[in-house]
C-alpha cells in the first residue's frame, strides 16, 4: 500500500523560493557574496529526509538551477548531487552537531562545490577566479543560523514528512 507523500508541493516551493532568490538581482558587491540558497536548501531537506530527499531530488533541482543560471547543462546536478551524496551518507552525525558546527559543515559543502564547479569550468575553458570567488561558501555558512530555524519551522509548521 502506497502512502501519500505530506507536504512534497511545499519542499518544491522552498526550492523554487530558493532557485528566484540565486537569480535575484542584486548590488554588485552583494552579489559576489550571494550565499548559495539552492544548496542551503537542498543539504537542509537531505538532512531532515533523507528517506525522501536525496541524489535523484538534488539532480532535478541541479538540473532547473542549470536551465535558470545558464550555466554548463548538468554542472549543477552533478554538483549537487555529489553534495547530497555527501549530506545521505553523514545525516545521522551532521543531526547532531550544534549548530556552528552544521554552519562549519555547510561552509565545507559549499567550498566543495564552489571547487567542483571551478574545475569543471577550468576544464572546458581556462577561469580565472579572485580571492571573492569563495565568498558565498562564507555567506552560506553564515545564513546557515537563519535558513536551518526557517525551513525547520516550515516544516514543523506545515507537517512535512
Amino acid at each position: 500500500m502506497m502512502h501519500a507523500r505530506h507536504g512534497t508541493h511545499w519542499v518544491i516551493l522552498s526550492f523554487l523560493f530558493a532557485l528566484v532568490l540565486t537569480v535575484l538581482p542584486l548590488p554588485t558587491f552583494l552579489n559576489q557574496a550571494r550565499p548559495a540558497f539552492v544548496v542551503l536548501t537542498l543539504i537542509y531537506w537531505v538532512l531532515a529526509l533523507p528517506h525522501r530527499y536525496g541524489i535523484f531530488a538534488a539532480f532535478a533541482v541541479g538540473l532547473a538551477l542549470d536551465v535558470i543560471t545558464g550555466k554548463m547543462l548538468g554542472l549543477h546536478a552533478l554538483l549537487l548531487s555529489v553534495l547530497a551524496y555527501v549530506c545521505v551518507k553523514q545525516y545521522s552525525r551532521v543531526r547532531m552537531f550544534t549548530r556552528p558546527m552544521q554552519a562549519a559543515f555547510v561552509l565545507l559543502l559549499v567550498g566543495l562545490s564552489l571547487l567542483l564547479q571551478l574545475w569543471i569550468e577550468n576544464a572546458v575553458q581556462p577561469v580565472s577566479i579572485r580571492a571573492s570567488y569563495w565568498l558565498p561558501a562564507l555567506s552560506s555558512g553564515l545564513l546557515w543560523f537563519l535558513w536551518f530555524p526557517l525551513l525547520r519551522g516550515l516544516r514543523r509548521r506545515l507537517q512535512i514528512s
